[in-house]
């Protein structure tokens, strides 16, 4: 019987799984590229199908134009309203003309409180002529 070299046989065998299994690997890395690479165009194109087309942004646009042109109506209701706004807070008064009034104001509260007095003590004093008189006159 033959002497047979079993170490040497199961290197090259080993050797030959080796190149078996690197070439499965590269052919299925090589077919799933490109079933991965297809795959990506597909969802590209259904992508860039689902986007509107010219027609329709036009088609858009067309319905739009009169909610936008009630929006610029009451734009500029809105603004003519805010420049009657703005005139009536310019003629309103300043700090100053707030100080002179509130100032007015004090000076009159001062003289009619000064009346009142005046008045009281006119008052009392012809309370006092009354009762005078009707004594005189029993």
């Amino acid at each position: 019987m033959p002497d047979i070299n079993y170490a040497a046989w199961k290197f090259w065998i080993d050797l030959l799984v080796l190149v078996v299994v690197t070439i499965h690997i590269l052919y299925t890395w090589w077919s799933n590229k490109e079933k991965v690479t297809k795959k990506l165009f597909q969802q590209q194109e259904a992508e860039i199908a689902k986007r509107p087309t010219a027609d329709d942004v036009k088609q858009l646009i067309k319905d739009r134009m009169p909610t936008c042109s009630n929006h610029l109506d009451r734009t500029a209701a809105n603004e003519r309203g805010l420049s009657g706004l703005q005139l009536e807070v310019a003629r309103l008064p300043n700090k100053d003309e707030l100080i002179r009034a509130h100032n007015r104001l004090d000076e009159a509260l001062n003289k009619v409180e000064n009346l009142a007095g005046k008045m009281s003590s006119t008052d009392r004093k012809l309370d006092l002529v009354l009762e005078e008189l009707l004594r005189r006159e029993k």
